[in-house]
């Protein structure tokens, strides 16, 4: 790269199947795997994050500019087809540990490295409209805006369909929320949660951007398969990734819409057991096929043609692409509208709603400074599915009647005019309610006291296993009093 500005982005080469260019794996240094794999997932073979590698407009941490100098020089080395050393990963890690990530050299997770990396990095969040669905009354907290680094996908039981993993967790994803109920009290009722896609990627801080307005020209879908459970042991369940999905249904649509597409760009999968042993590895998907990098490998990057499922011919790649998936990057693509003049004013507003979103996520701190931990991700979500497991269910055909009337509710609610108007609408949810069935006394007790406790604690949960601790003292407690009650009884019998 002699003679090369060393502070521009290689491009991307462009080379077919044929073409006798070669792609370098990354150098091995001790326990490196995470990091290789992670950058070559997210900056090799495709250009959508390049703006992260350039200096930015605006001021700039010291410290981040040498990780973005480090990360530079070994996206720079892979696409121009020449060895990238140990000692450039090396530096890579250094930068890392200096902007606060652990500084051993054991084994790391890759998504907690891929969320650390994008977040000093300053990248785009990707912007989410959130929509509540519940029995109660309705407040401004059932809709809102969100930011995401990463989009967890918690495994379910015997589904081996990404698309269907997407859906449950875009449109049937259950939680419990204190709303003020028919008795003008506040209590925990059941919702669901409906979230869009805000189609437009924002560039930072409104006003002080730090890349222009254009530097991301498409919308990068980071998503991570919730493999691992409270004991950290590995879920293989095999999940189908489709080359192309179409998005709109998870696209918050205008009043010009455009049809999405995501597109498989790259997928980073943890050969082996237990999340902090095995080995990392990624794979990237283009039109000449899958390349597979492993800086444990050969010098040179394999390359495979895709099979007719459009899995690489290789059984071996397919195994772990399909059971040891991890971290699974999508591109969203929109197609030309029929007004393009329309369109694009919808574009600016959906940006002006994604910069709102990235400037809240700015003034409250970073998600990395509020998430200790990708592992505890996985934890509460493995412990929200053995809660939702113990809970008895009402019956189904009258639970998809109340959502669906709740869905209608929400949108006649703009409509409602006067107070008449809204007592009705109340007195019909009172009805309604009527006719559900009620769980057992004891176990809705129980879940009650479960929740309440857990929506006070929201914000000052440390770790799950003093929470565990409480919620089994609470238990205890339960059973002691039922205990002495029953003792009272026969006493005074």
């Amino acid at each position: 790269m002699e003679g090369d500005d060393p502070r521009a982005v290689q491009p991307v080469p462009e080379i077919d199947f044929h073409d006798p260019f070669k792609y370098k794996n990354l150098g091995h240094a001790r326990n490196s795997c995470y990091i290789a794999a992670t950058i070559t997932a997210c900056f090799v073979t495709w250009d959508a994050w390049d703006a992260l590698l350039s200096a930015p407009n605006g001021n700039s941490n010291g410290q981040t500019e040498i990780l973005r100098d480090a990360l530079r020089n070994v996206v720079n080395g892979v696409r121009h087809g020449t060895a990238v050393s140990r000692e450039d990963v090396e530096e890579v890690r250094s930068a890392m540990v200096t902007l606060g990530f652990p500084s051993g050299r054991e084994q790391e997770d890759a998504t907690h490295f891929f969320s650390a990396l994008v977040e000093n990095l300053d990248a785009p969040l990707v912007p989410l409209h959130e929509e509540l669905f519940h029995n109660a009354r309705r407040d401004h907290g059932d809709q809102r805006q969100a930011g995401e680094r990463l989009i967890w996908l918690p495994l379910l039981d015997e589904e081996t369909r990404f698309e269907t993993l997407l859906q449950h967790v875009f449109f049937g994803e259950e939680l419990e929320v204190r709303r003020i109920g028919s008795n003008t009290q506040q209590e925990v009722v059941d919702a669901w949660r409906h979230r869009t896609l805000i189609p437009e990627y924002t560039p930072s801080t409104l006003g002080q951007s730090r890349y222009q307005r254009g530097s991301f020209n498409v919308v990068t879908l980071p998503f991570a398969l919730a493999r691992y459970g409270n004991n950290l042991q590995k879920n293989r369940t095999p999940i189908s990734l489709p080359l192309t999905l179409n998005f709109n249904d998870y696209v918050r649509q205008s009043q010009t819409p455009a049809e999405y597409t995501a597109k498989l760009r790259s997928v980073v999968s943890h050969i082996g057991s237990e999340i902090g042993r095995g080995h990392y590895v990624s794979f990237t998907y283009d039109v000449n096929g899958w390349r597979k990098w492993d800086d444990m490998g050969e010098e040179d990057v394999e390359l495979e043609l895709e099979a007719e499922d459009g899995l690489p011919r290789n059984d071996r790649w397919t195994e772990e692409i399909l059971q040891d998936s991890y971290l699974v990057l999508y591109e969203l693509v929109p197609s030309a509208s029929r007004n393009p003049a329309r369109y694009y004013s919808q574009s600016y507003t959906d940006l002006d709603l994604a910069l709102k979103i990235q400037n809240e996520a700015d003034g409250n701190g970073s998600d990395y400074d509020q998430v200790q931990s990708d592992e505890q991700i996985a934890r509460q979500l493995a412990k929200d599915e053995e809660k939702r497991a113990e809970r008895e269910r009402a019956d189904y055909d009258l639970a998809q009647r109340v959502q669906n009337e709740a869905s209608q509710r929400v949108n006649d609610y703009d409509q409602v005019q006067n107070d008449e108007q809204y007592a009705k609408l109340l007195a019909e949810d009172e009805e309604r309610r009527a006719e559900r069935e009620r769980a057992d006394l004891d176990l809705a007790r129980r879940i009650e006291n479960e929740s309440f406790e857990r929506a006070i604690r929201e914000d000052q949960v440390q770790d799950d296993e003093q929470y565990a601790k409480q919620i089994a003292q609470e238990e205890q407690e339960r059973v002691d009093e039922e205990l002495a009650r029953k003792l009272e009884n026969e006493e005074s019998e």
